[in-house]
């Protein structure tokens, strides 16, 4: 089983991606893969800075319909072309927090991930069976 950093991030991307809800691991082979970056990332921070209020937005960047999401970061793409994504409020875990990346930080990832396994490999299965529990989630094998 992945460390503790490793199982928080877990949870995360479950919540993410699967709310709400079925997790399906036997559909299109969903994996669980973790990396390090090759460098420091300029990330524009909507989840622990005051930017989004400066900017006229509010918590539907993070919370609301995934066009309106997809609508403001082209405008932050657009806008400043030194940054590298999005630091977020997870839209499913408001204790969370996600990185969305633009193609500008290609440069930043590495070769190969840190760790990478498909949610349904024998060592994971406790913590994904355990995480669908406690995020109300159906777990289809």
């Amino acid at each position: 089983m992945p460390s503790g950093v490793q199982r928080s991030s877990l949870r995360t991307c479950l919540a993410e991606v699967f709310r709400p809800g079925p997790i399906e691991l036997s559909c299109d082979s969903p994996y669980f893969v973790l990396f390090d970056i090759a460098r420091p990332l300029r990330l524009l921070d909507l989840a622990d800075s005051s930017w989004t209020t400066q900017a006229g937005g509010n918590t539907a960047i993070c919370s609301g319909l995934r066009s309106t999401a997809r609508d403001w970061s082209r405008a932050i793409y657009r806008h400043y072309p030194d940054v590298d994504g999005l630091y977020y409020l997870c839209s499913h875990d408001s204790s969370a927090r996600s990185v969305a990346l633009y193609e500008r930080a290609h440069d930043a990832l590495p070769v190969a991930p840190t760790f990478n396994r498909a949610l349904n490999d024998p060592a994971l299965r406790a913590a994904v069976e355990s995480y669908a529990t406690e995020l109300g989630l159906e777990l289809l094998a």
